[in-house]
């Protein structure tokens, strides 16, 4: 029979936190994946948000070029984590 004595520290009975690690445990390899998806995925965004800004600035540059006068300049800056 597992153990049901209390964490001094938190509350949490000893099994809710052997059981917590079990599913961690069992878990850990589609969580590694996932992990690396998402990685995947922000670099791309990351990729496809330079090239919108390099196209803006072509665009910014062929209207200045075809007008004579300066749009204001718009500075893109990346996300910040959350």
């Amino acid at each position: 029979m597992t153990d049901t004595t209390k964490v001094p520290s938190c509350n949490v009975a000893q099994d809710t936190i052997e059981r917590v690690e079990r599913i961690t445990y069992r878990n850990e390899d589609a969580i590694a994946v996932l992990k690396e998806r998402i990685g995947k995925m922000d670099s791309e965004y990351h990729f496809r948000f330079l090239e919108i800004k390099e196209a803006l600035e072509d665009l910014y540059e062929l209207i200045k070029s075809r007008d004579g006068s300066a749009a204001p300049a718009v500075a893109v800056q990346p996300a910040s984590p959350q």
